[in-house]
């Protein structure tokens, strides 16, 4: 364990040093907002440029970010490439957009902000790869350099208004600090200029010159990686990122089970028990088909192991927000459950933690352990991908229309989701407040004004309003209107059940009546053997006693034959000494016809044991066989009556045999239960924000504090106790947080390991293995979506370079970024999957999603993950026996 542990610390270490060097890109020039700095014009903040033209609207200020030393991307390469020997496998992608050696911040009356100078890390080890020694120390020191270049600038401008003399020689310390010569070009200084929405004076003071991250030119995930992997070498992974960093030679594939050929294993891992109780707002008739009802049930087995990573192949079309979505509801109603279990609202907190946050005190109430686990965040490497999967869950759209009078009923705060949704485009409706993107600091302000402070739908104005009234109602009647919804839903699932349980017995049951009807047929061969014997044995005895009576009657006769007195003077007892001898003769003719009666009734009593144990062991399998001929009859009854009940949601001969008709199959989930589900998840939704009423003063505190956390308020030092007990309270109210990797450690970097209950990975095929460790290392549950096919290229540095530190570092190629994803690693360690043809052999997916047509879509064949079934799935044109084949 602790050589493995090792080999996983080597390899975060590596990523680090692919993210150290990895050039950020800088905005490029637009000439509204970003602005080459030339000699002849003035700077955005001085008089006479055309910012100064624009009146900022009441409430924002301007914000500027100072680009030092721009210069085009693909020369950085190119210049760190130059300082490593080719090898044949130098780095052929074009590397677009442009970087730069520094940058800083400057305010909006032209004060560079202290504290605010970064470096560039990729720079500053290109000037060091000229010179570089063996081994990969020369990547050590960055941070040292960092702080000095930041000091130095602090002390030449540092709260003091720039001008483009200053900004020339800011750049130079630039140049001294990163040692790039003059390869690459990096004469250009660049300005990108942002209003900023501030509330007052004091926020406009503390706030208003804090960039959109800290670190413009820098990797955001390196500290993460560098952290994790001091713990990596002291065994401090969780579960997921664990099997995650699984050397190749360590997965167990010998766990993987074919979805394509191994159709009984889909069947068991679909079952009714295995489908969630919730259900989305979609259409009754539209239920999930069976490989993403499989995605589902298999994401939320990881909850009876609580912890673990779960892959799964989803190409264009194949529904994986319908995944997603169903995944949430089912965390939102398990949540729902444990707290109809409370007695009193109360009850939910186990004691608050507290800190200080300028003038306020700041209190977190924490929450007790059966109501944790349930965080929900969406991650991805694109701010796109973000918008979209937040898009698709917020949005009015997502919701069938027969949902639409009962969400708005419901009344989930759709005000606010409303605003979140249409803030950088037209006005568009939304249903429910259940997912916050808080994956830029323009969408986190966003969120913290639609949630804090716009008018009396604002949730913490809500929670105000409620400490004065009260709840509407009673928590245990609010209880009970969720148990009757989760009672009803239970009940359709324990039928269909019943139902699944039938099917699988029937085969059993008719396997076991081939048993004993085979075991009835030769014990009643058996027993007619027998009986033949006993008869022949009692023929025997009969005629054995019949010879024994003639026996005894011819002595009889001798002995009525006598010789008398005169017989025996007249012979001189002759004729009595040959009667007497004659006697002796029948005598013993009779002992022996005695003898053999004997030997025949022991014979014969024998048999007539062996004839009746012969004939219990016949009358026992004669039972059985009826036992099992009744039980039959009873399940195919059944099961056809079940047949008829579910329709197409029957698992069929059509369905083992026709890949298409299985693959748009929805197994069990037929319109009635779907209905149930839905109204389920919209009942724990009801019971949430009735909660509210119950518990207002603990959650507006744990909100504030929460929100404190979002703007960057917090105390770096918060523990992390009191930081997750804020978050659990905004993921009670919005289920679902949306962002990217690299805001990650930004957003939760008070969290620590496996904090968090779930991590949604979208389009993780695009995303550097790298780049998702950090959300892995804080997740107990990670669900790994994308498409494996089209792995695209993870990293601008360049192959050469890469493997140079790959192998000083002593890590083996399978993780280089230029050969693997965060898709792939997760995929590899995924038991449910199948084997795809690619240009490198067979690729093993995960979980693999099919596209299927219905009214909504068309399917794309090529994105088909699945097959006609294989011998293993039929036998003569039956179904094999319902049993998971593994």
């Amino acid at each position: 364990m602790a050589q493995a542990d090792a080999e996983r610390a080597r390899v975060l270490r590596f990523w680090r040093a692919i993210e150290v060097l990895h050039p950020q890109p800088v905005d490029r020039v637009d000439r509204r907002r970003v602005f080459a700095v030339s000699p002849d014009h003035p700077l955005p903040w001085e008089p006479g440029h055309e910012l100064a033209q624009v009146r900022s609207p009441r409430g924002q200020v301007w914000r500027h970010t100072v680009y030092l030393g721009v210069h085009p991307r693909q020369a950085a390469v190119e210049a760190l490439a130059a300082a490593f020997p080719a090898d044949g496998n130098g780095f052929t992608e074009a590397v677009h957009g442009d970087s730069a050696l520094a940058a800083l911040v400057v305010t909006q009356d032209g004060t560079v902000r202290t504290g605010s100078a970064v470096l560039s890390s990729s720079a500053w080890a290109t000037g060091r790869a000229a010179t570089r020694k063996a081994g990969n120390t020369w990547l050590d020191g960055f941070g040292d350099v960092q702080r000095l270049f930041a000091r130095q600038v602090d002390d030449q401008v540092g709260g003091s208004p720039v001008d483009q003399a200053g900004l020339r020689a800011l750049l130079a310390l630039a140049v001294q600090a990163t040692a790039v010569g003059t390869s690459p070009p990096h004469s250009e200084i660049r300005v990108r200029s942002e209003e900023i929405r501030v509330r007052g004076e004091a926020v406009t003071a503390r706030r208003a010159d804090r960039p959109e991250r800290a670190d413009p030119l820098n990797s955001l995930i390196a500290d993460d990686l560098a952290d994790i992997a001091d713990l990596a070498r002291a065994g401090g992974l969780g579960a997921a990122l664990r099997d995650y960093l699984s050397p190749a030679d360590q997965v167990d594939t010998g766990r993987h089970i074919d979805v394509r050929s191994t159709l009984g294993a889909v069947l068991a891992e679909t079952e009714p028990r295995r489908v969630p109780l919730g259900r989305w707002p979609a259409r009754a008739e539209h239920p999930l088909v069976s490989s993403r009802q499989l995605a589902v049930d298999a994401a939320l087995r990881m909850r009876s192991t609580g912890a673990g990573i779960l892959g799964v192949n989803g190409p264009p079309g194949t529904g994986k927000t319908a995944v997603l979505r169903d995944l949430i509801a089912a965390v939102v109603v398990e949540r729902a459950r444990r707290l109809a279990e409370l007695t009193e609202p109360a009850r939910a907190f186990g004691g608050s933690r507290t800190w200080q946050a300028g003038e306020h005190t700041r209190v977190a109430h924490q929450w007790i352990p059966e109501l944790t686990g349930f965080e929900l965040v969406i991650a991805s490497t694109n701010n796109g991908a973000i918008q979209n999967a937040t898009d698709e869950i917020l949005a009015r759209t997502a919701v069938d229309e027969q949902w639409h009078t009962t969400v708005d009923d419901l009344d989930y705060f759709p005000g606010i989701a409303t605003t979140l949704l249409s803030a950088d485009g037209p006005d568009r409706p939304a249903w429910a407040l259940m997912t916050a993107r808080l994956d830029t600091r323009a969408n986190r302000t966003a969120f913290i004004d639609a949630f804090s402070h716009d008018g009396p739908s604002a949730v913490l104005s809500v929670l105000k309003g409620l400490e004065e009234t009260g709840p509407t109602r009673p928590w245990r009647a609010a209880v009970a209107d969720f148990q009757r919804a989760l009672d009803r839903t239970t009940a359709m699932q324990q039928e269909r059940s019943a139902a699944y349980a039938r099917m699988t017995d029937l085969p059993a049951a008719e396997r076991d009546l081939r048993v004993y009807q085979d075991k009835l047929d030769r014990a009643s061969q058996v027993a007619a053997t027998a009986r033949g014997n006993l008869d022949e044995a009692q023929r025997v005895v009969r005629q054995r006693d019949t010879e024994r009576l003639h026996r005894v009657e011819r002595r009889n006769q001798h002995g009525r034959s006598r010789p008398g007195l005169f017989t025996w003077l007249r012979t001189l007892g002759r004729s009595t000494r040959a009667w007497h001898a004659h006697d002796q003769e029948l005598a013993a003719e009779i002992t022996k016809a005695e003898h053999d009666l004997r030997l025949a009734e022991q014979h014969a009593d024998a048999l007539t044991e062996t004839a009746d144990r012969t004939d219990r062991v016949r009358a026992a399998a004669q039972n059985q066989a009826d036992r099992l001929h009744r039980q039959v009859r009873r399940l195919r009854t059944a099961t056809t009556t079940d047949r008829a009940t579910l329709g197409e949601h029957y698992p069929d001969e059509r369905w083992w045999q026709d890949q298409r008709h299985r693959e748009k199959s929805a197994l069990w989930t037929d319109p009635a239960w779907n209905t149930a589900r839905t109204e389920l998840f919209l009942a724990a939704l009801r019971l949430h924000k009735e909660f509210l009423g119950h518990v207002p003063r603990q959650l507006r505190q744990s909100l504030q504090a929460a929100t404190d956390i979002l703007n960057g308020d917090a105390p770096t030092t918060l523990p992390q106790d009191a930081a997750l007990a804020a978050w659990r309270a905004l993921f009670f109210i919005v289920p679902v947080v949306s962002t990217t990797f690299a805001s990650f450690r930004q957003l939760f970097g008070h969290l620590g390991r496996e904090a968090l209950g779930w991590l949604l990975v979208d389009e993780a095929d695009q995303a550097p293995p790298q780049s998702a460790v950090g959300a892995l290392w804080r997740s107990r549950r990670a669900v790994i979506i994308g498409d494996p096919p089209h792995l695209k290229q993870a990293t601008t540095v360049p192959p050469t370079v890469a493997d140079t530190i790959r192998a000083g570092m002593r890590v083996d190629e399978q993780w280089s970024p230029h050969h693997t994803s965060a898709q792939r690693l997760a995929d590899r360690v995924t038991p449910l999957g199948t084997w795809l043809p690619g240009t490198d052999g067979k690729t093993w997916v995960g979980t693999p999603l099919t596209a299927t047509t219905t009214p909504q879509r068309k399917a794309d064949p090529a994105n088909t993950a699945a097959a006609t079934p294989t011998p293993t799935d039929t036998a003569a044109g039956r179904p094999i026996p319902l049993v998971p084949q593994r």
